[in-house]
């Protein structure tokens, strides 16, 4: 009977999988681990919890790597790891599992070891003249088809449509375009007026500190435009402690 250390160790395979996916449309064809972890991330803060790329690596290096019999101990993550995967919830994605997936044996994954071991001579030429073939496309498919993506920057308070410049581009400045960052995303200098809760009591707003150590706000999730960290979502004891003392 299949255990919970194999199906949160599922999970975790098809987020990244999933992940990988969605890197892909941005017109790379290498992503690392920690890119997607930072996907991955993202997402979970989407349900109102931060969980750091370093966490999300980790998982997956205990689970997938060393195949631990680890658990993700945050059910909050569990549960937006299976909304990600397009699930309700942890029990709903369990269910195809039961029926179909297997763990490999000890056995077996030593046999599969050996298989491999044995195959990987036969393939290393043949992987080498690939790498080398895909390494010349990159580069032309680099140099014909970035310039014509759609680019965005940083400006401020807000990300602007920009045209694509491969100095900034190496630097880290910029970015592929999203138009709903652009449209929703913007830092903001909240007061005891703002909404910082929807009706339904989901956050409005995000806080990260920038390069001086200083508190930023934005109007959406994801990364700090300066800093690259992950944004956190606004609290009551955040509300009152910097911006407003008679929330």
């Amino acid at each position: 009977m299949i255990t919970d250390h194999q199906i949160h160790r599922r999970l975790i395979e098809l987020s990244f999988e999933k992940a990988r996916e969605e890197l892909k449309k941005t017109g790379t064809s290498y992503h690392s681990k920690k890119q997607k972890a930072e996907v991955l991330s993202d997402v979970i803060s989407e349900y109102g919890y931060t969980y750091s790329p370093k966490s999300i690596i980790n998982l997956y290096r205990n689970l997938i790597e060393l195949h631990k019999d680890e658990l993700i101990k945050k059910p909050e993550v569990i549960l937006a790891l299976c909304k990600y995967l397009g699930y309700p919830d942890y029990e709903a994605f369990k269910v195809p599992l039961t029926d179909k997936y297997t763990e490999p044996s000890p056995t077996e994954r030593e046999e599969l070891k050996t298989v491999s071991r044995r195959s990987w001579n036969k393939r290393r030429i043949v992987i080498s003249g690939i790498f080398v073939m895909s390494i010349l496309a990159g580069l032309l498919s680099f140099k014909v088809l970035m310039p014509h993506q759609r680019w965005m920057e940083w400006q401020g308070t807000h990300y602007e449509e920009v045209s694509y410049d491969p100095q900034k581009l190496q630097h880290g400045t910029l970015k592929l375009y999203k138009e709903e960052r652009i449209r929703i995303f913007k830092k903001i200098t909240p007061d005891c007026n703002t909404e910082f809760f929807t009706e339904h009591g989901k956050e409005n707003i995000w806080y990260g500190k920038n390069e001086a150590g200083q508190l930023d706000f934005f109007t959406g999730h994801g990364l700090h435009p300066e800093t690259g960290k992950t944004l956190k979502a606004i609290t009551p004891y955040m509300i009152r402690k910097y911006i407003c003392k008679d929330y």
